[in-house]
């Protein structure tokens, strides 16, 4: 049976690093590399489909790989912080994951359509990016670490953490996305299409937010066990 977050007092564990406590993060961007390896695996199986059947087929496969490295992410996540509540941060972890991702793809979706595919954005490409995907990324962010919170020691402590995974991972995106458009890897820019610069500046911003994300759940899940 499991217990809630806690550690012996006489326990004095040696605090791990702040890029050891980010690195369980690098599971959540490899969710999308697990569906890559999924389309490749049935690919044969999808050219049999009709073409409305295959994309559909799609979507239980993104699901399927989100659900399972979200899981194995907050398994990581509670075995670098010594909880015995593995079980149940999985799920919190699987669940959250699989949900928020894919509300947050939708709404970034129709906006996209909104803005971009209509011609209507009010911003250029570059900063329309940015200001629609920081604060979903926020919000992501925020949703996935009050789960985590809300299953390692309940409200108080999902209340605690949410703001601090919803800071870290949207100013981790951000600064990722401004380094990209520095260094010429504009979202909307010369040659963007041709060179996928929006899918690999996504990714990248996202993987620098899912680890810092990591790091602050950590580090306030180790703070709670201690206090």
């Amino acid at each position: 049976m499991e217990t809630p977050l806690a550690i012996p007092a006489s326990a004095t564990p040696r605090a791990p690093s702040l890029v050891r406590l980010a690195l369980p993060g690098l599971l959540l961007p490899a969710s999308f590399l697990g569906v890559a390896v999924m389309a490749v695996a049935l690919q044969p199986l999808l050219a049999l489909l009709p073409s409305d059947t295959s994309q559909a087929a799609q979507f239980p496969m993104i699901g399927l790989a989100l659900f399972i490295f979200g899981g194995l992410w907050a398994r990581a996540l509670a075995r670098h912080v010594d909880t015995g509540l593995r079980r149940r941060m999985m799920w919190a972890g699987a669940i959250s994951h699989l949900v928020l991702v894919i509300l947050a793809a939708l709404v970034l979706g129709r906006a996209e359509e909104a803005f971009v595919s209509e011609g209507t954005s009010p911003l250029p490409i570059h900063n329309l990016f940015t200001a629609l995907f920081v604060p979903a990324t926020a919000i992501v962010c925020g949703g996935m670490t009050a789960a985590i919170g809300l299953a390692a020691g309940g409200g108080r402590l999902a209340g605690r953490l949410a703001w601090r995974g919803a800071l870290a991972g949207a100013a981790a995106f951000l600064i990722a996305n401004v380094i990209q458009d520095l260094l010429g890897r504009r979202v909307g820019g010369p040659n963007a299409a041709e060179t996928a610069t929006m899918i690999t500046v996504m990714f990248i911003s996202n993987t620098t937010a899912a680890l810092a994300m990591t790091a602050a759940i950590a580090r306030g899940l180790r703070a709670a066990r201690t206090a």
